[in-house]
């Protein structure tokens, strides 16, 4: 979990949620969506509901 948050192959999530796509994560995969900042510099998570475990 803890090398989600810089995965730079995870980092291509934006271009599916970009492209309209629908992301989700489960469990611990909440953290892979973290550091993702989309085109216009803003975080991915930016204003929306995330639930995911702590530690």
């Amino acid at each position: 979990m803890w090398d989600f948050a810089d995965n730079q192959e995870l980092a291509g999530i934006r271009a599916i949620y970009e492209a309209g796509g629908i992301v989700g994560a489960v469990c611990h995969g909440p953290a892979a969506l973290v550091n993702i900042k989309l085109s216009d510099g803003e975080y991915l998570v930016a204003n929306k509901t995330v639930a995911a475990f702590t530690n």
